[in-house]
C-alpha cells in the first residue's frame, strides 16, 4: 500500500499519512520536522478534521459501507497551507499554524470530480471534471481565504482517458502549475497541454509515445524548479519535455516489476544537468537519475545513479517514499513499517553514487547490541516492553512530538506502589478472571465505585501526609513567594510532583500576582504543560482553567505573542486541543436530543 505523502518548498516538513483509506469519520495527517543537519525527524503536528462535515461518510445512502479515501497531499501559500484531496470530492484546505481547516474546496454539483490539486505561494489550484459534458477546468482560488478567482477551460477529456470510470480518469489526468504561477501543464490522455493562466491561451503540446500508466499506477506531469522542464508518466516510465519547445529531451523506464510512478521532481543542479527523482508505484523502489540538457535529445535514455531501497529483511511490510522540494534540493526518504508501525524520515546524498540500503534506527542499535552480545536482543525487547508498559504518553491535538509529556497525575509514592505492585496485579487478574465473568453489571459497577473512591480516599492522604512531609509546601496556605519559588524550581528542573503541588493552589490573588512575576520562558513552558495535562486527561479542564485563565491573561506572554515570539507555538496545541473538543459538541447535543426523546416517549 502506497504512502500519501507532500514536502514542503524548502524541504524541512514532511506530511506523511501511512495508509490512504480513512477509518471513521476523522481525517488526520501527521506533519513531521526534517532536520537537514542531523537528518532525523520530530513529529511536529496532527491535523485532523471531521469528513462528515464535508458530506463525505464511509457508508451510502443505503447503509452500505463505502471506501473513503485521501487521494493527494500538497503543501500552498509558502508552505503555510496543506490541501488534502479526499474521494475527489472535497479538497480539505488546512492552516498549519492554527491548525484548522481554512476553507473546503468543493462543488454544488456532485456530478463534479476534482482530479489533482497544486498549491503555489499564492493560490491553490483544482482541475475539475464536469458531467455529463466530460470537460476539464482548472480552478484557480486565493490561497489566504479561499475565494475563486478564475476558471480556465481546457477542453474536453480524452477518449482514452477512461471514460465514465472516475478511478481511470483520476489516474490519466492530471495537473501541473509553474512555480511562478504562469503556466499550466494538463495531461489528457497522451497529450500534454500547456496553458498561459493569464488569459488561457494555448502555449504548447507534448506528445507521448504511448498513453497511460500501468493498472496500479497514476498520471503524473511536473515542472522542473526553474520552470524549464516539464515532465510526465507513461506506462513504461518517465518522458521530459522542454517547456519552450515542447521536444522530448530524455526518456525513463522504471525498473521492476511496476513501471509506473508515484512521486517525481525535477530539480536544476548546475547550469544545465539537472537532478530527478522517481519513486515506483510499488513503493519499495526509488532512484536518483541525472540529465544535462545541453547533450540531451529525444533518443536520450536515461540510467540510475543511486538505487534507493529498504534494508533487505523488510520485505513487503516496509514501504518507501522519495521526495524532494521544488525550491531547496533536499531529497527526503520517507519510510513506514506496517507490521511495527514505525516511520522514519532521513535525507539522501544526491551525489552519493552509490546504492542505499536503507534501515530503521532501531535495526541499527540492534545490530549493534547483536554484535556484541548474542542474548542482547532478548534482553532490549524485555525492556522495550518494559518501559512501553509502565509508561504512557499522550499527544494533544496540533501539539508537537517533543511536547509529549509522561502522565503523572499521580503522587509519587503512588506511583511508585503501583509499578512494584505491576506483577501482583497481573497475578490477581489471572487468578479472578472466572469470578468476574460470573458478576452481572450492576455489581461491577458498584465495585468499580467503591475500588475509585478507597483510591480517591488513598490520594488526599498521601497528598496531605506523605508527599508534603517531602517537600514543605502546603497549597493551602500558600503565599506568593513560596508558589513562586516553587513553580520556578519546578519548571526549570522539570519535576512534575513539584508542579502538581503547586497546581493544588486555587486563591486566585495569589495566582495572579504570582504568574505576572515569572518570567515569560517559564510562563510559555508553563503553558505547555498544561496543555499537555489537559489532553491527557480532560477531566482536570475544571481544575486547571483557572490556571490556563492566568496564564493567557499574562502581559509577559500576550507581549511575546504580539511581537511575533516562540510563544506562538505554545497557543497552537491549546487552540487545535479546544477546536478538536468544541467539534464533538454538536453531535454531543443530537445524541441528548435523542435520548431525552427516548425517556419522553418510554
Amino acid at each position: 500500500m502506497p504512502l500519501c505523502t507532500a514536502i514542503s518548498e524548502d524541504g524541512a516538513t514532511v506530511a506523511l499519512v501511512t495508509s490512504p483509506h480513512i477509518v471513521g469519520s476523522r481525517l488526520t495527517v501527521p506533519l513531521y520536522q526534517v532536520s537537514s543537519s542531523s537528518g532525523t525527524s520530530n513529529l511536529q503536528s496532527t491535523l485532523a478534521a471531521s469528513i462528515s462535515s464535508y458530506g463525505l461518510s464511509n457508508e451510502n445512502e443505503d447503509g452500505d459501507p463505502q471506501q473513503t479515501t485521501l487521494t493527494q497531499l500538497c503543501f500552498a501559500s509558502q508552505d503555510k497551507l496543506l490541501c488534502a484531496l479526499v474521494n475527489h470530492k472535497v479538497a480539505l484546505v488546512w492552516d498549519i499554524s492554527r491548525g484548522v481547516v481554512a476553507y473546503p474546496i468543493q462543488h454544488e454539483d456532485d456530478d463534479s470530480t476534482i482530479l489533482n490539486v497544486h498549491g503555489t505561494a499564492n493560490h491553490v489550484y483544482a482541475l475539475v471534471l464536469s458531467s455529463p459534458d466530460n470537460k476539464l477546468c482548472v480552478h484557480q482560488y486565493e490561497a489566504t481565504t479561499g475565494k475563486l478567482v478564475k476558471k480556465l477551460k481546457c477542453g474536453k477529456l480524452s477518449q482514452d482517458s477512461g471514460g465514465d470510470d472516475t478511478a481511470a480518469v483520476a489516474t490519466s489526468c492530471c495537473m501541473a502549475v509553474t512555480s511562478d504561477g504562469t503556466t499550466v501543464a494538463i495531461r489528457n490522455g497522451n497529450l500534454v497541454r500547456l496553458y498561459q493562466l493569464d488569459d488561457g491561451s494555448k502555449c504548447g503540446k507534448c506528445k507521448l509515445k504511448e498513453n497511460g500508466t500501468s493498472s496500479s499506477g497514476r498520471a503524473i506531469v511536473t515542472f522542473s524548479n526553474d520552470n524549464t522542464l516539464v515532465a510526465t508518466s507513461t506506462g513504461s516510465g518517465i518522458m521530459i519535455f522542454t517547456v519552450k519547445t515542447q521536444k522530448a529531451v530524455g526518456t525513463i523506464y522504471v525498473e521492476g516489476g511496476d513501471s509506473s510512478c508515484d512521486n517525481l521532481a525535477l530539480s536544476k543542479k548546475g547550469d544545465s544537468v539537472y537532478n530527478i527523482i522517481v519513486q515506483a508505484s510499488s513503493s519499495s523502489l526509488g532512484a536518483l537519475y541525472s540529465l544535462d540538457l545541453s547533450k540531451a535529445s529525444k533518443k536520450t535514455v536515461l540510467k540510475p545513479h543511486t538505487k534507493v531501497s529498504p534494508k533487505e529483511g523488510g520485505g513487503e511490510k516496509v514501504v518507501l517514499s522519495l521526495l524532494s522540494s521544488s525550491m531547496q534540493p533536499t531529497v527526503v526518504a520517507a519510510m513506514y513499517d506496517y507490521q511495527r508501525r514505525l516511520v522514519h524520515l532521513q535525507n539522501i546524498n544526491e551525489e552519493s553514487g552509490e546504492d542505499l540500503k536503507l534501515s530503521f534506527p532501531e535495526d541499527e542499535s540492534n545490530a549493534e547490541d547483536d554484535t556484541n552480545d548474542p542474548s542482547s536482543a532478548q534482553v532490549n525487547a524485555v525492556k522495550k516492553r518494559k518501559s512501553t508498559k509502565s509508561i504512557s504518553t499522550v499527544l494533544g491535538p496540533g501539539q508537537a512530538g517533543g511536547e509529549a509529556l509522561q502522565i503523572t497525575d499521580r503522587p509519587a509514592s503512588k506511583r511508585a506502589k503501583i509499578s512494584d505492585d505491576e506483577d501482583d496485579f497481573d497475578d490477581d487478574d489471572d487468578e479472578d478472571g472466572d469470578g468476574e465473568k460470573e458478576q452481572s453489571i450492576a455489581e461491577r459497577l458498584q465495585r468499580l465505585a467503591q475500588e475509585m473512591q478507597e483510591s480517591d480516599d488513598d490520594e488526599e492522604e498521601e497528598e496531605e501526609s506523605g508527599v508534603a512531609t517531602k517537600i514543605d509546601f502546603n497549597p493551602k496556605k500558600a503565599t506568593t513567594e513560596s508558589l513562586s519559588h516553587l513553580l520556578k524550581q519546578a519548571l526549570t528542573s522539570g519535576d512534575d510532583t513539584m508542579l502538581e503541588l503547586a497546581l493544588g493552589v486555587r486563591n486566585k490573588g495569589i495566582l495572579q500576582v504570582t504568574l505576572s512575576a515569572l518570567e515569560a520562558s517559564h510562563i510559555a513552558l508553563l503553558l505547555t504543560k498544561l496543555t499537555s495535562r489537559l489532553a491527557s486527561k480532560p477531566t482536570r479542564a475544571d481544575e486547571l482553567s483557572l490556571w490556563l485563565r492566568f496564564v493567557l491573561m499574562s502581559e509577559k506572554l500576550q507581549s511575546v505573542v504580539a511581537s511575533g515570539g516562540t510563544s506562538d507555538l505554545n497557543l497552537r496545541p491549546l487552540h487545535n486541543l479546544l477546536q478538536e473538543r468544541t467539534e464533538s459538541f454538536p453531535h454531543l447535543l443530537r445524541l441528548e436530543g435523542r435520548l431525552s426523546l427516548m425517556g419522553h416517549n418510554s
